[in-house]
């Protein structure tokens, strides 16, 4: 693995060879877009095109009864709060279903250790999950009776 990327050299390609050679199942999505499986699910990394020194880790749950919302909102403030890794929120999408988005912002400076995405990637997923079974699922099963992070990101 590199000891550093220079900012010039931090593109979505870039990235997936990197995580690719650390035996990352990727696919690239778009030019500053890529998707990437880990153990819960799937997350997508995002590289802004109005700044090159932000890296965003995206995990979306879909399909959320809009009747839970209410109660989401309140678990959502509580896992901001006490998971500050991860920024938590929901929204209702175009069909009037609730989401939820957890994101991670990586900022770097002239360049970053790749080391540090890596690790990024596993710390976010870790804390996804931990505060999904914590907070989410609870809630999730109530209105659907199943896990969320099973099969529904």
């Amino acid at each position: 693995m590199l000891n550093y990327m220079a900012e010039e050299d931090v593109t979505a390609s870039s990235i997936r060879d990197l995580l690719e050679s650390a035996f990352f199942d990727v696919d690239l999505l778009e030019d500053t877009l890529l998707r990437v499986k880990l153990e819960t699910g799937i997350s997508y990394i995002s590289f802004p095109e109005n700044t090159q020194r932000m890296v965003i880790i995206r995990r979306i749950y879909t399909n959320i009864p809009k009747e839970s919302l209410a109660e989401l909102l309140e678990a959502l403030n509580k896992v901001n709060n006490e998971y500050i890794i991860v920024r938590f929120t929901t929204s209702l999408d175009e069909d009037e279903e609730c989401m939820i988005s957890a994101d991670c912002t990586l900022f770097y400076s002239k360049g970053f250790n790749p080391y540090h995405l890596v690790q990024g990637l596993h710390k976010t997923d870790g804390v996804i999950r931990d505060a999904m079974n914590e907070y989410i699922n609870p809630i999730w099963r109530k209105w659907i009776r199943k896990d969320l992070t099973l099969g529904h990101c």
